[in-house]
Parts: C-alpha cells; sequence; structure tokens
C-alpha cells in the first residue's frame, strides 16, 4: 500500500511569520509548484507564473519535491501570507 501524504509544511523564518506554519495548500483544487528546469529553459526568474506546474494531490506534489528542482507555494492561515520554498525548507508529513 502507498504511502500517503498527511501535509507538506514549512516554517516562517523573517519578520512578523517567523515560527508560523506554512502549509501546502490547493488553490482552485490544485497545488502549485514552480520548475527550476522551466525557470532555466525560459530564462526568466522562478516565481514567474510561466514556471508553475499544477498538481492535484499531495503525493504528486511530494513526489515532483523530492526528484528536485520544485518549488511549492505554502500558505499561512494566521497572516494570509503565501510564499514559494525550496525542497531542502520543507517537511513532507507522511501517514
Amino acid at each position: 500500500m502507498p504511502r500517503k501524504v498527511n501535509e507538506i509544511v514549512a516554517w516562517g523564518t523573517e519578520g512578523s511569520v517567523t515560527g508560523k506554519k506554512f502549509v501546502a495548500t490547493p488553490k482552485d483544487g490544485v497545488y502549485a509548484l514552480h520548475s527550476e528546469e522551466l525557470a532555466a529553459k525560459l530564462g526568466i526568474p522562478l516565481n514567474y507564473e510561466a514556471t508553475k506546474i499544477f498538481v492535484s494531490t499531495l503525493e504528486e506534489a511530494a513526489d515532483l519535491i523530492l526528484s528536485g528542482g520544485y518549488h511549492i507555494r505554502l500558505y499561512n492561515k494566521e497572516s494570509g501570507q503565501e510564499n514559494k520554498r525550496k525542497p531542502s525548507e520543507v517537511e513532507i508529513v507522511w501517514t
């Protein structure tokens, strides 16, 4: 039986969100990741819309993160802030 991802999280590192939990949260039913490969191929910064890849499950998001080269968008409900985190900054919580 394949493992299931419970959540993908990171912790705030600066300012008012220091120590606060950021969680992968679907927007319009999908999770957004940014592809380093697309950014390099297009010659644009990683945070541009054109570098986004969308997946429908946390398992798909985790697979991309673990493969390297993908940053994920995370959300902090308390502050309303959203940010992008590189693979080494996130924790994948498996059930």
